[in-house]
C-alpha cells in the first residue's frame, strides 16, 4: 500500500520526512554519472562547414587564420591534420637542429606533420599569439592520435586565430 511504501522510504532515510544535502548531493552524482555523454567524438567541426574561416595574408607573419562568423567559447573548430610520423620517421625528417614549421607531437612517439598544404588541413595557418584564443587538446583513443582546437573565449568575426605554440616550439629557434 502507499502508506507502507512511505514508511519504508522514511526508515531507509533514519525515520526523516526529506532527504539530507548529503544524499542530494549522492542523487545529483548518480544522476550525471548515468545521463548520457555529448557525443564529442562524432562532433562536426565549425571549419566543417564552407566560408567560417578564411586565410590571408598577416603583418610579419605570412598567412594567418581568420573567423568569417563568431565562434562561441568552446566550440570545436578542427582537428590538426597532416601525415602521421612515428619518432624514427620523425627524426629521419628533422635531425637535431632542423626546423621544423608544421610538424606537432601528439604522443610520446607520434607526431603530425603538416608541411603539405594538399595533404594537410587549414590549421596548419594558425599562428602563435601571446594571449591565444584557441587552446589544443590531445585525444588518443586506442591507435587513434588527433589534436584538436578549441575555442577559448568568444572569437569576433575578422579576429585572427592563434594559439601558443609551447616553449619546445621555441627552443628550437
Amino acid at each position: 500500500s502507499k502508506m507502507d511504501n512511505k514508511n519504508r522510504k522514511e526508515e531507509n532515510r533514519g525515520g526523516r520526512g526529506h532527504i539530507s544535502k548529503a544524499e542530494r548531493r549522492q542523487q545529483r552524482k548518480r544522476r550525471k554519472l548515468d545521463s548520457p555523454k555529448p557525443d564529442v567524438d562524432n562532433a562536426i567541426p565549425f571549419a566543417a562547414v564552407e566560408n567560417r574561416l578564411e586565410i590571408r595574408p598577416t603583418l610579419h607573419k605570412g598567412k594567418g587564420l581568420f573567423a568569417m562568423q563568431m565562434i562561441p567559447s568552446e566550440t570545436y573548430i578542427f582537428d590538426y591534420e597532416g601525415e602521421m610520423l612515428s619518432e624514427e620517421e620523425h627524426e629521419y625528417r628533422y635531425p637535431a637542429g632542423t626546423l621544423q614549421e608544421y610538424c606537432a607531437q601528439v604522443a610520446f612517439n607520434c607526431y603530425v606533420d603538416a608541411r603539405d598544404p594538399e595533404t594537410s588541413g587549414i590549421a596548419r595557418y594558425m599562428n602563435h599569439g601571446d594571449r591565444p584564443n584557441v587552446s589544443k587538446r590531445t585525444r588518443i583513443r586506442g591507435q587513434q592520435r588527433t589534436i584538436r582546437f578549441y575555442a577559448l573565449e568568444d572569437i569576433a568575426v575578422g579576429e585572427e586565430l592563434v594559439h601558443d605554440y609551447g616553449a619546445h616550439y621555441w627552443a628550437n629557434r
